[in-house]
């Protein structure tokens, strides 16, 4: 019996995007492999063991805080939403925990693990791959409404079609094959599409502009931080270096902490810090500086603006376009018929 989620997802106008339509995206474009990957890992890992009590509760914590359903009934309603046990949802946390960050999984074994259908359907709403899937096809159809659709060859469409064919777990047999080849036929469609538009949205004037209105965010600062972990730490570690003017590498010997360099752009360290680190002065402790779970004093080694001319700020502010020219499209048109 089929456990994924089948039917309509979500609607912009005429058209319609069901959870079969985001599997066979995931198809394109790998994101569904790689949640079985991550299912099937995560299953064999659990069963050798190794996640311990804390690090199950820390996990549900952040789940529940990243998704606001810090009261108890907001969690059983989510979970009852999606026909999810608190029993799956637990496994699923555990499965999280000993796969921690992994990023590189293995290959999909020949054989999947016992419980992994149900495993996959759990994973698939608490892994948001539904929602991700989804906002990545609209933002396909939204490009495809934008410039056209650009048909896929009868090549490149059949070797889609004979992978949703092969593979057992996207649960598509029902479907059809004359049906999901026509719905892999217009997502390639879109998606072709979606990877065109940089080209109509981007040009000289456009670059230009789009760094003028957002120069303090794009400019590149060098930092190097003394990282403790408390406040008080931080505080005495900022003391050490106004008063007894140490550098980094002794305070952090001193304090028992680490000194970490990094280059980015002003945006990415948050409103907060990224003022500070715009309006210090160059080789100047600041601090304390709270970083996620981290207290550290800083020292903003060098800054400049954005440089239009990179080809690496070219194709970010390329990338930045295409996301506003999808969300002005899109804008009140989405309207949302499943549980994702």
């Amino acid at each position: 019996m089929a456990t994924l989620p089948r039917g309509p997802l979500v609607e912009v106008g005429d058209h319609t995007v069901s959870y079969e339509d985001v599997v066979l995206a995931g198809l394109s474009d790998g994101s569904w492999d790689a949640l079985v990957c991550w299912c099937a890992e995560g299953l064999q890992r659990d069963r050798e063991g190794g996640a311990t009590h804390d690090e199950v509760r820390r996990a549900a914590e952040s789940f529940r805080r990243h998704r606001r359903l810090e009261a108890g009934e907001d969690l059983r309603s989510w979970l009852a939403a999606r026909a999810i046990t608190m029993s799956d949802w637990e496994s699923h946390l555990r499965r999280a925990v000993v796969l921690g960050e992994t990023t590189q999984l293995p290959t999909r074994p020949p054989r999947l693990p016992a419980e992994f259908e149900n495993a996959l359907r759990v994973d698939s709403f608490c892994r948001s791959f539904w929602e991700i899937g989804a906002r990545r096809v609209l933002s396909w159809l939204a490009a495809a409404e934008l410039v056209g659709s650009v048909v896929p060859t009868t090549t490149e469409l059949d070797s889609f079609v004979e992978v949703a064919a092969d593979d057992h777990t996207v649960e598509l047999s029902a479907m059809g094959e004359d049906r999901y080849r026509e719905r892999m036929a217009t997502l390639v469609a879109w998606r072709r599409a979606h990877e065109r538009l940089g080209e109509h949205v981007t040009d000289e004037s456009t670059i230009a502009g789009f760094l003028a209105e957002r120069r303090l965010d794009w400019s590149v600062v060098t930092v190097e931080s003394c990282v403790v972990s408390t406040e008080s730490a931080a505080r005495e570690a900022l003391l050490c270096a106004t008063e007894d003017g140490l550098p980094p590498k002794e305070i952090a010997d001193r304090a028992r902490g680490t000194v970490e360099w990094r280059t980015v752009r002003a945006g990415q360290l948050g409103d907060g810090l990224a003022a500070r680190m715009l309006s210090a002065q160059l080789h100047t402790p600041v601090g304390p500086v709270r970083d996620d779970s981290h207290w550290s004093v800083a020292w903003v080694r060098h800054r400049e603006p954005p440089d239009p001319t990179d080809p690496v700020v070219r194709m970010d502010v390329k990338a930045e376009l295409v996301v506003e020219a999808v969300r002005r499209q899109l804008v009140g048109r989405d309207v949302w018929r499943g549980p994702v």
